[in-house]
């Protein structure tokens, strides 16, 4: 999420040096496996910077995409990673919908977000 290549880097070696345990007994290392899958797929994640009050009632309206991970970040909160940082929250609500390293445009409305959820 962060787009540290360092991270990937670190995650693609533990995989590497267990690789030889898993071929030996895949049952007894799911998570691992689990892991494996999502690092040769980029995951789809949004970031929704909005205001602390709004987050519990935004959380509960998005539960019908399971598929997504969603990060909330209050508004007001200015000690982020610094890949963040360019997250800017633009108005009371924003939101990047990301893949990778890439993110599209904000979207300032929450009905646009979900819109344009139901399209991935």
């Amino acid at each position: 999420m962060v787009g540290n290549q360092e991270y990937i880097d670190a995650s693609e070696k533990t995989l590497i040096s267990a690789s030889n345990s898993v071929q030996r007994s895949n049952t007894a290392h799911a998570s691992l496996l689990n892991a494996s899958m999502n690092l040769l797929e980029f995951q789809k994640f949004v970031i929704i910077r909005c205001s602390h009050e709004h987050i519990k009632e935004y959380r509960k309206k998005i539960l019908n995409f399971e598929k997504i991970i969603f990060y909330f970040i209050d508004n007001e909160v200015s000690d982020i990673p610094k890949s963040l940082i360019e997250k800017k929250p633009q108005g009371n609500f924003t939101a990047y919908i990301c893949e990778g390293f890439k993110c599209l445009n904000p979207i300032r409305d929450f009905d646009n977000l979900c819109k344009e959820l139901t399209k991935i």
